[in-house]
C-alpha cells in the first residue's frame, strides 16, 4: 500500500480494508481451501476405472508447484550467496541497493537501510578473527 501512496500521493480510499484482506483474510481463505482439498482427497476414479498412480502424482506436483516456488528460490539464493551463514541470512532479509524508488533522495527517505552507512549501524559487521599458523 505504501508503493501506491508514493505513486499517487495518498492512500487509496478503503486502505484499511485492503490491508486486512491482503494480510489476513486472503491467506486464511487460501490456506483453508488447500487444507480442505488435501484432507478430503480420495484417489481419482471414473465409474469403475481407477486412474494410474503417475497421473495422481502429476496432479499433486502441479498443485504443489506454486507453493514450493518461493521456498526453493529462497534456498537457492541462500546457497549461492557469499559469506558466512549469518551474513547470507542477513543479506537475504535486506533489499539490494538498487531496489526501491529510482531517485536516491526518495530511496533514502523511504528505505534508510539501503544506505550502506545506515545498514552498518543496524547490522554491525562481524569481527574478523585471523588465525595464523606458523
Amino acid at each position: 500500500m505504501d508503493n501506491i501512496k508514493w505513486m499517487i500521493d495518498f492512500y487509496p480510499l478503503p486502505y484499511i480494508v485492503w490491508k486486512i484482506l491482503w494480510k489476513f483474510i486472503c491467506p486464511l481463505i487460501y490456506s483453508a481451501m488447500l487444507s480442505l482439498a488435501w484432507f478430503s482427497y480420495k484417489p481419482l476414479s471414473y465409474e469403475n476405472y481407477k486412474f494410474p498412480l503417475y497421473a495422481e502424482k502429476i496432479g499433486w506436483a502441479l498443485s504443489l508447484a506454486p507453493l514450493l516456488a518461493i521456498p526453493i528460490t529462497a534456498l537457492a539464493k541462500f546457497c549461492l550467496a557469499d559469506g558466512t551463514i549469518i551474513q547470507r541470512w542477513m543479506d537475504l532479509f535486506c533489499p539490494d541497493d538498487e531496489w526501491g524508488p529510482a531517485l536516491a533522495v526518495h530511496r533514502a527517505e523511504y528505505y534508510p537501510l539501503q544506505i550502506p552507512e545506515a545498514r552498518r549501524l543496524v547490522f554491525p559487521a562481524q569481527k574478523q578473527v585471523h588465525s595464523e599458523t606458523y
